[in-house]
């Protein structure tokens, strides 16, 4: 009986252990929601997107990438996942300076499924609102984000690169409960809103903003446009 009483104090003191040296649970995070005339969206709902141009930059290997010619699908919602579908069909690369590079081309078109999720600035309800967009395939913060095909006898970078990790996009209107008929994100380029959120695609916190083209460092510099077809106002919350 003693040996038992042992064995079940021992338990204990292991499962308190873990509990104090665990990370604090995913729960804990709050997380926003769309929201449309003040009320939270519970369906999907397709908006119109107006992009201009992307650029995507990779200091350490000297290129940047203009994206162009952009045909794109999108939704909010439902509560608070959304999807974005963009079609480049003219991309152009450069050096970090700006002259272009001739003999490398980009295979087009380039096609990136995104899904976006919205998160409060530290996790706590009623902060900033940010917006994280992440590979459909993968559904994860860290997961792949495109791949884009270049071609070129002399483009140091030719074959198929992946891109992997996500995007952090600052929204306007950024403050919970305030809605606007046009609805804007900004993504910052490498002064990106990275940091640490909970994914709600499997409920486990996971470093979000940052990207990768191969294994250098990478930024996403523009600005999307979304409307409701209604011309309706919404926001988050």
């Amino acid at each position: 009986m003693l040996a038992g009483k042992k064995l079940f104090l021992l338990g204990l003191c292991i499962t308190a252990a873990v509990a104090a040296t665990a990370p604090a649970t995913a729960a804990a995070e709050e997380t926003p929601h769309f929201i449309k005339g003040g009320k939270e969206v519970t369906e999907e709902l397709r908006v119109n997107g107006t992009i201009t141009s992307f650029f995507l930059r990779v200091p350490a290997l000297g290129y940047k990438f203009l994206c162009e010619g952009i045909d794109n699908k999108a939704s909010i919602g439902a509560k608070w996942k959304s999807k974005l579908t963009i079609e480049f069909t003219k991309c152009t690369v450069y050096t970090v300076e700006g002259e272009e590079i001739p003999q490398c081309k980009v295979m087009e078109p380039v096609k990136i499924e995104l899904l976006d999720q919205l998160i409060y600035k530290g996790g706590k309800k009623g902060e900033e609102i940010y917006d994280v967009f992440y590979g459909a395939s993968s559904k994860k913060f860290t997961g792949l984000f495109s791949t884009i095909k270049f071609e070129g006898e002399d483009c140091a970078i030719a074959g198929t690169n992946a891109i992997k990790g996500s995007a952090v996009g600052l929204p306007t209107p950024k403050k919970p409960g305030e809605e606007a008929e046009v609805f804007k994100l900004k993504f910052m380029g490498e002064t990106a809103l990275s940091g640490n959120y909970l994914n709600r695609e499997n409920e486990t916190v996971e470093k979000a903003g940052e990207l990768k083209f191969g294994s250098s460092a990478a930024s996403l510099e523009g600005e999307v446009k979304l409307e409701l077809l209604g011309k309706e106002k919404f926001g988050g919350e």
